[in-house]
């Protein structure tokens, strides 16, 4: 690393023109000081915090973050502050920079960023700093780096949710809010101690980690995605096979929910495994910002993190199989218009010939994500069911945490591409539910029964990843009104116990012009679910995913 610095500093020295090589001649001065020495100021201080950043990535890194930044920058900023040293302004630009080095081409790799959020102790840990960062992330309006702010609802000032706000109604997706309260509660219940549930930060896109001293994310060789839909067609097959029966409908959800947890048993993991690389894998320079590594001599692959990893469970599509038990339970079990035979020939046959059935459910069966209670709670058991299973799996055989996912990165494409028709009126190969969100174009009744259903989930053991998306359309923020009123949304959402939420601010119009007109639109940021990209570099498939998410516009 200090190799890598230095030369850095000598190419810094190799420019010519002479305004450019007086600010590199002190860039120079700068590298070649924190490639030895503990940095003094705040500008040798993201110095060397880039210079780190940036040789992860050329490591190969993989969903890199630069953690609880506004933490351990701080100091240095408040120290320059008081001493003269530097201005809001002046501070906010050298972050604003590092924000483009981290869009660069070569860097295109998703990279995180945590502000805020609580100390040991339960106090805020809202700073100055900030504020800087997030004035640099609406100066730059860029996908990375991916910035979670931490929200407490009972302890952050109010200034933290202005301060998302404003930066929110700029459309590009950033900041995510996450529940500081929620979340460090999950940590502690987990075991951790109150210093490092207190730590936790979103490691690339809201895979929740502790910072500076945990293995990873772990996946189990029994596997770590659980789709919904295949649960129940699984018991519809054993159905179809005459080896159960699904008398009534409590029998069909029921069975559901017991197959779903001995899926999820089958990914406890025999004692002595080993993860990830195993005993042929070696990180050096990742294990030295690793507690523990160091201590013990050990990589981190070898068994020298302070803090085990976590084993990831992942749920996908939990809103398709709740549309789906709705649907099923009014045409078969209630109306009884449906034999359930002929309802499950039906959609095997992705809806040939059926297509006035298929808008029938689309557009007059209940959905979940419209504050209908008996949907929401369908929705409900199977994600307690699943929450719940997972954490009883934390018994001591391993030192590693369970934990559970509602996370799909970009597996509500790819894992819709491979799934057959649903009972919801999704044919075969189309996008399933993202995160723990409706079906997209399915919540119609507005934001706040969006929410509502959102908080009729209970969140005790979610632990491991959440992206729940809302899109709004510019008229949201055209009126102090429509500004006033999603900010208190939002802030009911994460009083009443919200884990995650993040706001895809797009215009419709724009989406469906930028798919024809791409050149147009290369600025045009859109949030897919954890992470941030340009609309224009999605394929074909995910853009269309996008759009058909429920927009809400302005009363």
């Amino acid at each position: 690393m200090k190799n890598y610095a230095k030369a850095y500093a000598d190419a810094a020295k190799t420019e010519k023109d002479s305004e450019r090589a007086e600010e590199l001649r002190e860039i120079s001065l700068i590298i070649e000081k924190v490639s030895t020495d503990k940095p003094e100021t705040f500008r040798e201080a993201i110095q060397l915090a880039w210079l780190s950043h940036l040789i992860a990535n050329t490591g190969l890194g993989a969903a890199l973050s630069f953690a609880k930044f506004d933490q351990y920058m701080f100091p240095f900023y408040q120290r320059d502050i008081e001493n003269g040293l530097t201005t809001f302004e002046e501070a906010r630009d050298l972050v604003a920079m590092l924000y483009l080095k981290c869009n660069e081409p070569k860097m295109r790799t998703v990279q995180s960023m945590a502000l805020a959020g609580l100390d040991a102790n339960g106090e805020s840990t809202a700073n100055e700093f900030t504020k800087v960062c997030l004035a640099a992330a609406r100066i730059t309006k860029l996908p990375y780096p991916n910035i979670s702010l931490q929200v407490s609802p009972t302890k952050s000032p109010e200034w933290v949710m202005d301060e998302a706000i404003e930066t929110i109604k700029l459309g590009f997706g950033i900041p995510q809010l996450v529940n500081a309260d929620t979340w460090m509660k999950a940590f502690l219940d987990l075991g951790h101690t109150p210093e490092e549930s207190c730590n936790f930060y979103n490691m690339g896109c809201v895979e929740t980690l502790i910072a500076n001293g945990c293995e990873g994310w772990l996946v189990s060789p029994g596997g770590s995605f659980f789709s919904y839909s295949q649960i129940l067609d699984e018991i519809l097959d054993l159905y179809k096979a005459g080896e159960t029966t699904l008398d009534t409908f409590d029998d069909l959800k029921n069975k559901v929910l017991d197959r779903l947890e001995m899926a999820v048993e089958q990914v406890r993991v025999p004692a002595g495994h080993v993860f990830g690389m195993g005993r042929n894998g070696y990180d050096p320079f990742g294990s030295v910002w690793i507690d523990g590594c160091l201590e013990k001599g050990k990589d981190m692959y070898q068994g020298g993190c302070a803090i085990p990893g976590h084993v990831v469970v992942t749920g996908c599509g939990l809103a398709n199989a709740a549309d789906s038990l709705s649907a099923i339970k009014t045409l078969v079990y209630d109306d009884g218009k449906y034999t359930l035979d002929e309802l499950i020939d039906i959609v095997r046959n992705n809806y040939e010939g059926n297509e006035r059935l298929r808008q029938y459910i689309i557009n007059s069966v209940p959905h979940y994500g419209n504050d209908v209670e008996w949907v929401d709670e369908l929705a409900a058991e199977m994600f307690k069911r699943l929450t719940y299973k997972v954490d009883s799996l934390n018994d001591g055989t391993i030192p590693q945490k369970y934990v559970n996912s509602y996370f799909s990165y970009t597996q509500a494409t790819s894992i819709g591409e491979c799934t057959n028709a649903t009972f919801d009126g999704r044919k075969k190969g189309e996008p399933i539910s993202d995160g723990l969100g409706p079906v997209q174009g399915r919540d119609t009744k507005g934001p706040t029964h969006l929410i509502d259903s959102l908080l009729r989930l209970d969140y005790k053991y979610m632990n491991g990843a959440l992206a729940t998306n809302l899109k709004v359309t510019a008229s949201i923020f055209s009126t102090k009104g429509g500004i006033a009123a999603l900010k208190s949304m939002l802030k009911t959402y994460l009083a009443q116990g919200g884990p995650q939420i993040q706001i895809n601010f797009v215009t419709p119009a724009d989406l469906l012009d930028a798919k024809e007109n791409p050149y147009k639109h290369r600025d045009l940021v859109v949030r897919i679910a954890g992470f941030c990209e340009y609309f224009i570099y999605l394929d074909d498939k995910m853009q269309n995913e996008i759009i058909s998410r429920t927009a809400y516009e302005a009363a």
